[in-house]
């Protein structure tokens, strides 16, 4: 065994001075002599190391014998490794070493790494552990950098957004095709997205909601989460936002609002329209008790019809307004062609266009709804009226007459309570074809028909027991 150098006093400096463990080798692969730090990194007083093979401090996949023969040939060698220390513990390091520093004498210069090791490891789990949740989260998450642009969405955010990922990561998040729109249906400026404050403030903004419309033209709603990422200078690097679809519960929110009106709009028709009839009655009474006389009374029976009309009709505006519950699949056809028997005695004309397919509703409203459109066609237009039920090109189908229509102006109040131009008419019974239509989860527009006439469409929207009736079968969701 080659006896290590000992007479170089800056050799020994170095060697006992640095941080790095550093250890002598002979031909054999034998210490010959460590610093301090060497025996700091095996665990063990330095001296202990010298006269101990290397392959003892080796995995024992290491064939030591060929690895040192092609160290001595190369005349270096730099890696990653670990070693056993003596009491069993295992550290990675990093080493380099050199052949021949002087003759038979070979240098390794080692460094633990373990901890920058663990770290790494630590990060790793981290990073998976991240990246799981980002696929596997119940919301839509996208990743924006600082200019704007998306760089990745997570699965969940393709239904929310009605877009596929690459779809998604093709566009700013303010991209003109999100076609983004506020609460009262304006568009959404660039300055009103809520990644927009992110970026140029670096706080993070909860819970900002605006509509975007989807490529089938169906308007969802979001409600948007952002945070800022800051880089290393302190800028904004990256912006996380989370979407969640809150369509249905707008929606929802919207039906018990309407609701709400409808209870309010009752109890104002209750104290007002009846006030009147009840007047009257009370003032013919005191006549004929005045006059001794039964003629009066004739005005008060009158009175009294027209008070009974309007509780039957309030009535029922009172229940057909409620929120449907229980719905079941009819045939469009077969509902308009009963009503039509129900407020008809071989008059006027009922013609059903092909493809009327299906709705999901109740049978029992459904058919008022029927009644009372064609009431109005026959009350206004008269006996000769000719009414058509047709579908419509989009989810929907339409009821129209061949009358004089409803002019523009006065479409707005005609589903209002009390609004009629009929003599001795209640008003309640387009309020009632609203009621129904709205307790269905259905938008009603009223139009002209082609080439006259009134034109009433009823579309599709959302209802929490049409949505829960179409999840629970799998199955595609009936004509209307």
């Amino acid at each position: 065994m080659t006896a290590a150098p000992t007479d170089d006093r800056l050799f020994r400096a170095v060697f006992e001075g640095t941080l790095d463990a550093l250890l002598l080798a002979d031909d054999e692969g034998t210490y010959v002599d460590a610093n301090e730090a060497a025996g700091e990194l095996f665990g063990c007083p330095s001296e202990e190391l010298v006269g101990r093979s290397i392959a003892e401090f080796l995995p024992t996949e290491v064939d030591f014998e060929s690895t040192w023969i092609e160290f001595l040939e190369a005349g270096e060698a730099r890696g990653q490794l670990e070693i056993a220390r003596p009491d069993g513990a295992v550290r990675s390091v990093e080493f380099a070493a050199n052949a021949d520093i002087l003759p038979g004498i070979h240098l390794s210069a080692i460094r633990d790494v373990s901890e920058r090791e663990a770290d790494r490891t630590e990060l790793r789990r981290r990073t998976e552990m991240l990246s799981k949740v980002f696929e596997a989260s119940p919301v839509g998450i996208v990743i924006v950098d600082s200019d704007g642009g998306i760089v990745d969405a997570n699965e969940h955010v393709e239904s929310v957004l009605r877009l596929d990922r690459e779809g998604i990561t093709d566009r700013t998040y303010d991209d003109g095709r999100w076609h983004a729109v506020s609460d009262d249906g304006s568009p959404l400026s660039g300055e009103e997205f809520p990644t927009t404050t992110v970026l140029e403030t670096g706080r993070a903004v909860f819970g900002i909601e605006h509509g975007i419309e989807g490529p089938d033209g169906e308007l969802v709603w979001l409600s948007v989460n952002a945070a800022p990422i800051h880089g290393p200078d302190g800028a904004v690097d990256r912006v996380v936002t989370v979407v969640s679809d809150v369509t249905d519960r707008r929606e929802y929110d919207r039906m018990l609002e309407r609701q709400n009106e409808l209870l309010e709009e009752f109890s104002a028709t209750v104290s007002h329209d009846l006030r009147s009839p009840l007047s009257v009655a009370s003032g013919w009474l005191e006549v004929a008790i005045e006059e001794e006389s039964t003629e009066p009374l004739g005005q008060v029976r009158e009175a009294l019809d027209r008070m009974d009309d309007l509780i039957t009709d309030l009535r029922a505006l009172g229940r057909y307004g409620q929120t449907v519950e229980g719905l079941t699949e009819l045939d469009i056809g077969d509902l308009a062609r009963t009503a039509w028997s129900n407020v008809t005695v071989g008059t006027g004309t009922l013609e059903l266009e092909d493809g009327l397919g299906t709705i999901d509703g109740e049978r029992g409203r459904l058919l008022q709804l029927f009644e009372n459109l064609f009431r109005n066609a026959l009350e206004h237009v008269g006996p000769d009226v000719t009414v058509r039920v047709g579908p419509l090109e989009t989810t929907g189908f339409y009821v129209e007459d061949d009358g004089p229509g409803i002019p523009e102006d006065a479409r707005e109040s005609a589903f209002e309570f009390g609004y009629s131009t009929t003599e001795g008419g209640t008003g309640i019974g387009l309020a009632i074809v609203d009621a129904v239509a709205d307790a269905h989860g259905w938008r009603l527009d009223l139009g002209d028909a082609d080439p006259h006439g009134a034109r009433f469409e009823f579309r599709r929207q959302w209802h929490p027991e049409r949505r829960d009736r179409d999840d629970r079968s799998g199955a595609d969701p009936p004509t209307f």
